[in-house]
């Protein structure tokens, strides 16, 4: 028979090291395969997983019962996917500039407009195509 998770959590908050354990091994492929519908890349997956499980540990105490606890591991898990997705959408949308174009090519950046806008315009269709 197995514990409810609810009883698991509150076992967890008053010290029993083996319930935490016992309703993060049942949580973790939950949240995992939640992200991972939510996010594109395995390493993003992964990262978020493992940020929303800390989040889930440490927002524990608050946990009031007014849900299912999988309900709420899940909007916390949700929460984090998003973060991560936004972060993802900022470092893509990082504008290029001479500096990063010199750096990256080894040329001069005296380029010519043509040049940056043809090359701006490549980089933006590299990144709607994935």
């Amino acid at each position: 028979m197995r514990i409810p998770l609810e009883q698991l959590a509150q076992q967890a908050l008053a010290g029993d090291h083996r319930s935490l354990q016992e309703l993060f091994v049942h949580l973790y492929p939950l949240i995992f395969k939640h992200i991972a519908f939510m996010l594109r890349f395995h390493h993003q997956t992964e990262d978020a997983t493992q940020e929303a499980m800390s989040a889930i540990y440490q927002a524990l105490p608050s946990f009031a019962g007014r849900s299912r606890l999988t309900t709420w591991a899940l909007t916390i898990a949700s929460r984090t996917a998003r973060r991560h997705a936004a972060k993802e959408i900022k470092r893509r949308a990082l504008p290029l500039n001479d500096q990063l174009l010199s750096t990256a090519y080894g040329r001069d950046p005296a380029h010519t407009a043509v040049e940056l806008v043809e090359l701006n315009c490549f980089v933006k269709l590299l990144f709607r195509s994935r």
